[in-house]
Formats: structure tokens, sequence, C-alpha cells
């Protein structure tokens, strides 16, 4: 927010603004131009347009503008009151900050919706729990994956793939439970086992598959964990992979199944030494969506039908956003009571027809009479999802410059 600015000093900053003609950004909605005050009174402040620039600002639209003198830097919330021509008037609010410690300016939001899932009363699933939470959701319609059926969807899989594997199969805990160093490591780590070539390594880091593929870390810290001494654990790793290629299997993968936070079976898939060939990233990644339409599909033909709501789905109204996070309020109780500060969640936010989801923690919340507000910082959205938001929320693509600099153009905080 910054350091809030008393009414005395304000009027002399705008005095200073004034008489220097200080060039004055201003923001509006998705559009900034470059202005500087003309005049002010009591109740408003009149700018006029440095450039020849067209902007079309709207009565009561939300603005902010920035500013700096010798290196002090200050932001103000205001309102348009009047525009014409190049002449801009806002209200003079008491608003008025220096030294902003926000990495980008929040937007006021119309008709914006989060929504996220919190756990509600849960009946046991007998499957083992992993370390992750899967959200099940509708997938959209394809031509490779028809729902309508558990038995058509896995038989037209099979027809899918079995020109590209050796062997394949889908396994199910109902009956079981994991008993392999295979099936304990994707169940624990609710991630893919990716052996690309079983005569060179384990991924370390793949782009495209970094959230849903076991690296090679994940492996050796998991092997430490369940009793492998560290000096072992990378001899360990070798032998594990010239077994496989001793046993006449090149390429292998190991696929979980999740339904919320367990493990119900895998899917395997296997290229031996005869074949030599390599599941690339497209194959992977197949699997993988196979597998959530998988889930979606048990669930929604009683599979789990011993299982009450473990989840509930909240939609909540966004009051301003930025590039680097929220403020949505609610006046449910029961979401106060189950939402802690400092929690992590995953938010999905809709903008047009596309669903960003994004992994965020609560870093603020308070009251307001019968309302309950909560402060959202991202932790984890994708690189395509930020430059998208970011684009939306202020009009413009995102570049080194907004990369470097922090609200209004002022350097990063001292910490």
């Amino acid at each position: 927010m910054g350091t809030q600015i008393n009414r005395i000093e304000k009027e002399f900053l705008l005095k200073i603004f004034l008489e220097r003609e200080i060039p004055i950004s201003v923001h509006g909605e998705k559009k900034e131009g470059s202005f500087f005050i003309t005049q002010f009174d009591d109740s408003s402040i009149t700018l006029k347009n440095r450039t020849d620039t067209v902007l079309k600002f709207n009565k009561e639209e939300p603005i902010l503008f920035y500013t700096s003198i010798d290196n002090t830097f200050f932001t103000f919330t205001s309102k348009v009151t009047k525009y014409e021509g190049n002449s801009l008037v806002i209200e003079n609010s008491n608003n008025f900050c220096k030294n902003p410690e926000r990495k980008y300016e929040r937007i006021n939001t119309h008709n914006m919706h989060v929504s996220f899932f919190l756990k509600g009363d849960t009946i046991e699933l007998n499957f083992p729990k992993t370390d992750t939470f899967a959200i099940i959701e509708k997938p959209t319609k394809s031509e490779e994956f028809d729902d309508s059926s558990i038995a058509g969807l896995t038989k037209s899989f099979k027809e899918h793939i079995a020109w590209n594997v050796s062997e394949y199969n889908i396994v199910m805990y109902r009956e079981r439970t994991p008993t392999s160093l295979e099936e304990k490591l994707i169940t624990r780590l609710g991630k893919i086992l990716w052996i690309p070539d079983t005569a060179g390594r384990l991924p370390d880091n793949e782009p495209m598959l970094s959230s849903i593929v076991i690296t090679a870390q994940e492996f050796a810290e998991f092997l430490h964990n369940t009793g492998t001494t560290a000096s072992l654990v990378k001899s360990e790793i070798a032998a594990f992979l010239y077994n496989k290629s001793k046993n006449n299997i090149y390429s292998e993968i190991y696929c979980p199944i999740l339904y919320h936070e367990y493990a119900i079976g895998f899917i395997y898939a296997e290229n031996n030494n005869k074949e030599n060939k390599s599941f690339d990233v497209d194959f992977v990644q197949y699997i993988y969506q196979f597998s959530k339409v998988l889930s979606y599909s048990l669930e929604k033909h009683g599979y789990f039908e011993q299982q009450s709501q473990t989840m509930t789905r909240y939609q909540e109204p966004i009051i301003d956003m930025s590039a680097a996070g929220l403020l949505f309020a609610t006046q449910s109780e029961e979401i106060d009571n189950k939402i802690n500060l400092l929690e992590d969640i995953d938010i999905t936010i809709k903008i047009k027809d596309k669903k960003i989801i994004i992994g965020s923690r609560i870093m603020r919340k308070f009251k307001d009479h019968s309302t309950f507000y909560f402060g959202v910082q991202y932790l984890k959205i994708s690189d395509a999802d930020f430059r998208f938001l970011f684009e939306y929320l202020y009009g413009k693509p995102f570049t080194k410059k907004d990369e470097m600099s922090w609200e209004g153009g002022s350097p990063p905080p001292q910490s």
C-alpha cells in the first residue's frame, strides 16, 4: 500500500506538482496517459494531457495517478468527474500515498468472480492417499475420449495406444494396494513416473511437464525419505534403471489415476528394447489427459458411490485485482471459518472464454460489518496465463520494464 499522506502534506505536494508541471501518469480502465495539473481546489483536480493522444474517460471511471519527485514516488486514487478535449477533472480525494509497495496496480473489476474448492464432510475411501489434490472437472468434448461409458472409454484408449506401445495396462486399487517401488512412488507424489530411456537418466526438468512428471531430484528425495542412505541414493537410481534395461524395457510410464486426495489406480505403458522407441512429451500428455477423463467418468458412473461430497465449490465476487493478486469478498461465515490466514488454495478466474487456474496464498483477511474480505497472492501461474491476465487488466503487453519496476514505475521496496 505505501505510506498514507495527510491533508496538509497532500496540499503542499499538489502545489509543487502544479507549479513545476510535474509529469503525472494517469491510469484508467485499460488506458494510460501523461498529464500535468493545471488547477485544484478542495473538491477537484484538473489535469491536461501532455500529448496529442486522444484518450476517452467516462464519468465515475476509477483512475490512479502516479508521479515522483527526487526519487520519491506517489500514487493517488480517485474517479473522473468530467473529461472534455484534453482536460480531465477528477475528485480531490484523500487516497494519497507515497512509496507504493505493490508489484502491480490494483484494478477495480466488474462482474468478475473467483471460484475455489474447500473441503467439506468426508467419508474416507478405501484407496491410498497422495500428497496432492486433484480437482475433478468435466472434460471438454473430444473425439479421442468418449466418457458415455467406462467400457467404451477404456476400449478407445487401448485402441489408440496399441500402435505405440509394447505393453499397456490399467490397474485399479479397489482390490489391492501399491506394492512395487514405482507404485508407491507415484502414489505418494501424485505424479507420473516417466522414463524416456532406461539407458539414460530420469528427467531433470521438462518445462511442458514440470507439474505432472517426477523429476530425478524428487525420486532421490523419495528414496531418502523412505530409508535409503543419502550416499547410496544415486547408485540406487542407477541400479533401478539398469535392471529395467536388463529386463528388456527401453521406455516406461506409470501414470497415477487421481481422485481428489486419493490414487485410485494407475496406467502403465512400456516399450521394450525390440521397439527401441522412447515415449515422447506428447504421449505423456495424452496419458495424463486420459487419466483425468477416466477419473471423471468413474465418478460420473457411480464408481465412488460410497463417497459423500468431499469438496464444495464456491464462487465469490472479486473486488479488485492485479497481475500479482486479488481481493474477494463473501458474506459466508462458512468460508471465513474454513479459510485460514497463509493458507494455500487453488483459485480459478474466468475471463471471456478462458479459464485461469492459479496456485495462491491467503495473505490478508478482515471483516467489515457482515462482509468478509480475503487478500490473495498468486504463487503459481503459467507464463502464458500471466501475460494474458496482464494484458487483460492493463490493456498492454507485459514488457521487461514492467518486470523490473513496481507499481507506478517505482523501484522495488527495500527489505
